[in-house]
C-alpha cells in the first residue's frame, strides 16, 4: 500500500513537471520578439531575419566613389525604423558637405558624424554591391555581409516587425 502511494506520488509529480514544461515551452514560443527582415525588394522574397536584442542596428558599407567607409545607425522607435546618425570620412559625390542636423568632426580620426537625425526611413533599401561596397548589417555587435544572403546588385529592403518566436522559427 505504501509503495503504491509512493508510485502514485511519483507519477503525479512527473505529470506536473511535464505540464509545467509544456506551459513554459508554449509561453516561450508565443513571446513576441523584435525582428529585422531582409527581403529582395523586387520579388519580396525573405532573404534573412534577425532577432534584435537591442532596438538598434547599423549598416556599414564602402562608398562607391570615395571608397571610404560609411556607417548609418538606426533605432526602432514606435515600430518604425529611424535613422539616428551617419558617419563618414571623405567629402564628395553622394556625401553631404553640409547638414541641417547636429554634426561634429572628430579631430583624431577625421570622421564626420551627423547625429540627432531622427528621421523615419521607409522604405529602407540598400543596393548590394558587387565587390567594393561590402555592405554589412551590424546587429547586437555581430556583422553580417549582404553578399552572404543576397546576390550582387540586388536591392535589399529592410523592415521591422514584431512577431512571436514560433512564427520567427517557422
Amino acid at each position: 500500500m505504501k509503495r503504491e502511494k509512493s508510485i502514485f506520488k511519483d507519477v503525479l509529480l512527473l505529470k506536473l513537471i511535464i505540464l509545467i514544461s509544456l506551459i513554459s515551452i508554449i509561453f516561450y514560443c508565443l513571446t513576441p520578439v523584435d525582428i529585422i527582415i531582409a527581403e529582395n525588394f523586387k520579388t519580396g522574397e525573405v532573404l534573412k531575419k534577425w532577432i534584435l536584442k537591442e532596438n538598434t542596428f547599423t549598416i556599414s558599407y564602402t562608398h562607391s566613389v570615395m571608397l571610404s567607409e560609411v556607417t548609418e545607425s538606426y533605432i526602432i522607435k514606435d515600430y518604425k525604423i529611424i535613422l539616428m546618425e551617419s558617419t563618414f570620412k571623405d567629402y564628395g559625390a553622394g556625401l553631404p558637405s553640409s547638414t541641417p542636423y547636429d554634426f561634429k568632426i572628430d579631430e583624431e580620426t577625421g570622421l564626420f558624424k551627423i547625429f540627432n537625425i531622427n528621421k523615419e526611413i521607409d522604405p529602407l533599401i540598400y543596393g548590394t554591391g558587387t565587390e567594393r561596397a561590402n555592405h554589412k548589417i551590424i546587429i547586437d555587435n555581430e556583422k553580417y555581409e549582404f553578399l552572404d544572403f543576397s546576390s550582387p546588385r540586388d536591392s535589399v529592403k529592410l523592415t521591422y516587425k514584431r512577431e512571436n518566436r514560433l512564427k520567427y522559427i517557422k
